[in-house]
């Protein structure tokens, strides 16, 4: 498959439905499917290392990305062709977001000798955030974030979604259920080592 021939649907989608890719979201990080003729082929959701979150302290969100086999999205360095997937935060008063966390991606060739990089199957992208002292124990918050993606099998389409999370606030962190913790960590034994991490 040529370079051109990757890109013309994108764009074109982009130009006729831009903003109509997403299903909307709901507050407890259900799935969501990116757009067009291919619904169903990635869904995204929020997932929070915390079940709780206390004032002051800072919590892991991770974005879970699953792909139907065949089919994968790109790293924060896509290669020749492809596109990060990217998150804009709608935060409340006083919270901060960081960078996305990057696991180590797969290599992909394609014709044209194209090399990209990316993930498929399932990726966890966490975010670390940061509650202000002022949020009051007994409360909600919701975080809110759009996620735009490309993904790409025999051709690359746009997709993405608007996600939603509640959480309660309570006077200590409170950790979520095992299973999800245990992901958390798993993700970030993939994450690249600094070379200063490397010489200690």
């Amino acid at each position: 498959m040529s370079l051109i021939s990757r890109w013309i649907l994108p764009l074109a989608l982009l130009l006729a439905a831009s903003g109509a890719l997403a299903a909307p979201g709901n507050e407890s990080g259900g799935a969501f499917l990116g757009g067009g003729e291919h619904d169903g082929t990635v869904r995204a959701s929020l997932l929070t290392e915390q079940a709780a979150i206390a004032p002051g302290s800072t919590f892991s969100v991770g974005i879970a990305i699953t792909m139907e086999p065949g089919w994968h999205t790109y790293w924060e360095n896509g290669g020749d062709a492809g596109l990060a997937t990217s998150v804009e935060w709608t935060l409340p008063e006083g919270f901060s977001a960081g960078p996305i966390q990057w696991p180590l991606p797969h290599r992909y060739e394609d014709e044209g000798d194209i090399v990209t990089f990316g993930y498929a199957r399932e990726t966890l992208l966490i975010v670390d955030m940061t509650a202000p002292e002022s949020v009051e124990p007994g409360s909600h918050v919701t975080i809110d974030g759009r996620v735009d993606w490309l993904q790409c099998k025999d051709i690359c389409i746009p997709g993405g979604a608007d996600l939603s999370i509640r959480l309660p606030v309570e006077a200590a962190p409170r950790p979520s259920p095992g299973p999800v913790v245990a992901r958390f960590d798993e993700t970030r034994d993939l994450h690249p080592v600094a070379a200063a991490s490397l010489e200690d």
